[in-house]
């Protein structure tokens, strides 16, 4: 396609300009494929991205998913494979990014001028790591796991500035723990965080530790909740 302003096709459908490329060669068995997208908004700006992977009777292999936001100088990108041989596909990715910042306009909540992430594992066993530089010296390592449908989190920082811009809350360390099921209508977490919250003239230790707990509400929905 070239040069499609998406409301020309219809008029409800956001004021996107799209232009794409695809191509695939192969088989049912074994092949390649590779894309290139570039649409613009008039209030985001513009994106670009770049895709090529194949497949086989393995799975599907991405040698990389390339995505360019020119005018916000932000750049993020993945690639592994996903197994599809197994009993559940079987993820191994790895992406990273650099000139993060969310939201695109106004104050931003974050700003990440680089990091990195990985993700491994079945639906039902996953584990994911990150690592991200923040505005500053700022800094965030996390891990995730989820198995038998329970999940741990550990998510650790280092000079912690929020929000970026004026920030009203600063921690130079800390660390977020959380576990608990996601059993359906019988949640149950419990969290610690425990750090250091500096106001400029002094410093605090942090260590709060929460529970929480669901329960059923007429065998429909998990809408009754306790915090200790």
């Amino acid at each position: 396609y070239k040069r499609q302003v998406l409301q020309s096709l219809r008029t409800d459908m956001p004021p996107y300009t799209l232009d794409a490329r695809i191509s695939a060669a192969g088989d049912a068995a074994e092949g390649r494929f590779s894309a290139l997208l570039d649409t613009s908004d008039p209030t985001l700006g513009s994106l670009h991205a770049d895709l090529n992977g194949g497949y086989d009777g393995v799975g599907l292999l991405l040698d990389h998913l390339v995505l360019t936001m020119p005018d916000h100088a932000a750049t993020a990108e993945v690639s592994g494979r996903v197994l599809l041989d197994q009993a559940q596909p079987v993820a191994e990715l790895k992406g990273s990014w650099q000139g993060l910042r969310w939201p695109l306009q106004g104050e931003p909540v974050i700003e990440s001028p680089r990091g990195a992430m990985e993700i491994n594992g079945t639906p039902d066993d996953l584990s994911a790591e990150v690592a991200m530089a923040l505005a500053g010296d700022g800094r965030i390592q996390g891990q995730v796991g989820y198995r038998q449908q329970q999940l741990d989190v550990q998510i650790d920082w280092r000079s912690l500035a929020w929000p970026p811009s004026e920030p009203r809350v600063k921690s130079p360390e800390g660390r977020l723990q959380a576990s608990g099921g996601l059993q359906r209508c019988h949640p149950g977490f419990q969290a610690k965080v425990g750090g250091v919250q500096d106001d400029g003239a002094s410093q605090q230790h942090l260590d709060i530790t929460a529970t929480v707990t669901g329960n059923d509400h007429r065998d429909r929905h998990c809408l009754l909740y306790t915090v200790k």
